[in-house]
């Protein structure tokens, strides 16, 4: 009995010796031993339908973990809503090439004003115009990399960079833009100028909170109350206009 349980004991252990060592090769070959490719991200996320002027997008390239390094950077537009105006900024040495679908930067110079593998670099600058649409619009922005000035017509040498983390690249130019939501004792008419801005109440007392927003949308625009925040960036042209929704009894601290 002994005997057998020391067996027993024996074949426990090498289970768990043997589930680990198959755990260890399930990762490494998961991973198939490939070094990480390029990624990128942007800043902000979010911009205005009807911007004519164009929001400045900066974005953050990762370089390959391997190779000869990056010498070359392409910024395609998420659609047809969004046109490139201008490239404002690149790395220290490249140049920048504009075009209403794309910002192309390069590295002209010698090789070692590339970026070197395994680096980021948040030199890459973009400043793109919304068009007008009903609704929101969203898309995402197109990151590709290549070496030290990757010829015209060859593939070869371009890679896509992944949105890093997941939704980086994404944008979103919305159709509402919230700018103030004010304290009041009476509903304001909607389209009304906005009211003096009041940020108080007292506890106990029933008040109506009035949304100071504009349109940026080429139709009549009614906000609903359950998807409505005040969180939205400010930035626009046309004056602002009110909606009224009336709120609860004001809470104290």
């Amino acid at each position: 009995m002994r005997r057998g349980h020391k067996h027993g004991r024996w074949l426990a252990s090498w289970l768990a010796v043997g589930t680990l060592t198959l755990s260890l090769v399930v990762l490494v070959g998961g991973a198939r031993g490939d070094p990480p490719g390029p990624s990128a991200g942007l800043s902000p996320h979010a911009q205005f339908l009807g911007d004519a002027a164009g929001g400045v997008f900066t974005f953050t390239v990762t370089t390959p973990a391997t190779g000869p390094g990056v010498g070359f950077v392409e910024i395609d537009r998420p659609s047809t809503l969004w046109t490139v105006v201008d490239c404002p900024r690149a790395p220290a040495g490249w140049t920048a090439q504009r075009d209403p679908a794309w910002c192309r930067y390069e590295n002209p110079g010698a090789t070692s004003g590339a970026l070197p593998p395994a680096t980021s670099s948040s030199d890459f600058q973009l400043t793109a115009a919304s068009g007008v649409a009903t609704t929101d619009q969203s898309g995402t922005f197109q990151v590709t990399v290549g070496e030290q000035t990757a010829p015209d017509d060859n593939d070869d040498n371009l890679t896509p960079a992944t949105a890093a983390p997941p939704g980086a690249l994404d944008v979103t130019a919305f159709s509402f833009q919230v700018l103030d939501v004010v304290v009041s004792s009476v509903p304001a008419a909607p389209g009304a100028p906005c009211p003096p801005a009041s940020r108080t109440a007292t506890a106990g007392a029933g008040k109506v909170l009035v949304v100071c927003g504009r349109n940026r949308t080429s139709q009549t625009l009614v906000p609903a109350p359950g998807f409505s925040s005040p969180s939205a960036p400010a930035r626009s042209r046309r004056a602002p206009r009110t909606w009224s929704w009336a709120a609860g009894a004001a809470r104290g601290p």
